[in-house]
């Protein structure tokens, strides 16, 4: 064997850690005072990003089964995390609040939750309309849905019950904000004279400007969210750019 193949004995060890890299971590801010959970040691207060993996149900299906050491049940738990981009983990973790201030509210056991009873879930989804639009419905029962694969808990909504509550959802949606004006060149040419383009800051806030617009791109998508959310895995860096230039061009 080379010493550049990993052993089989390292590839198949289960206390091999997953490396992938991540942003460093905020200290999480204080619930809302209308999402506020239950302590409970099954539910550590955290950030919405890590709320899938963090909070456990009371009993670990893999780990109860009996043929998994407890490295190995901790394993898949995180290659099932790391499925998901911590864009889509968050939102889905704010969806898993929801749901667990829901059951709260209602008195429901950790055991007729998770798994979760197909008339609880039944009746959360049930409760979100009229107050939430169809994709924020959406979102917060794929949170739940997301939760319960990546502990290895059975599911229990059919699918085609679960399109029948989303379009509900879409008929009894509050009422959206209305369009804003849209943003124009001339807008652009009134703020031009703002930024002094010597200053580091200033011309990375044109730069960042003038690409959103003509890419007619989202901030979300083209930012970081925080100064301290840069992850090199995802984010353009210097490094990455080049230029070209054809053949018989200046």
């Amino acid at each position: 064997m080379s010493s550049g193949t990993t052993s089989s004995t390292t590839r198949f060890d289960p206390s091999t850690p997953l490396l992938v890299g991540s942003p460093v971590r905020r200290r999480p801010r204080p619930y809302s005072a209308d999402l506020t959970p239950v302590a409970s040691p099954l539910r550590p207060h955290c950030l919405a990003v890590d709320r899938l993996h963090l909070w456990q149900p009371p009993v670990s299906a893999r780990s109860a089964s009996g043929l998994l050491s407890l490295d190995a049940a901790r394993r898949i738990l995180h290659a099932l995390r790391l499925g998901y981009a911590d864009s889509t983990a968050q939102t889905y973790g704010s969806g898993l609040l929801v749901f667990h201030v829901f059951c709260d509210a209602h008195r429901f056991s950790e055991e007729e939750r998770s798994p979760v009873h197909l008339n609880v879930l039944e009746s959360f989804i049930s409760c979100l309309l009229g107050f939430y639009s169809a994709s924020a419905v959406s979102n917060i029962v794929a949170g739940v849905h997301a939760w319960h694969v990546i502990h290895g808990l059975r599911w229990c909504l059919d699918p085609a019950e679960q399109q029948v509550f989303i379009r509900a959802a879409d008929r009894l949606a509050p009422p959206g904000r209305s369009k804003r004006a849209p943003l124009l060149v001339d807008h652009l040419l009134a703020l031009a004279p703002v930024f002094d383009l010597s200053v580091s800051l200033d011309a990375a806030v044109w730069a960042a400007l003038l690409a959103i617009f003509w890419c007619t791109a989202r901030c979300g998508e083209f930012l970081v969210p925080r100064l301290d959310g840069f992850d090199a895995q995802v984010h353009v860096q210097r490094q990455h750019m080049r230029r070209e230039r054809q053949a018989g061009q200046d």
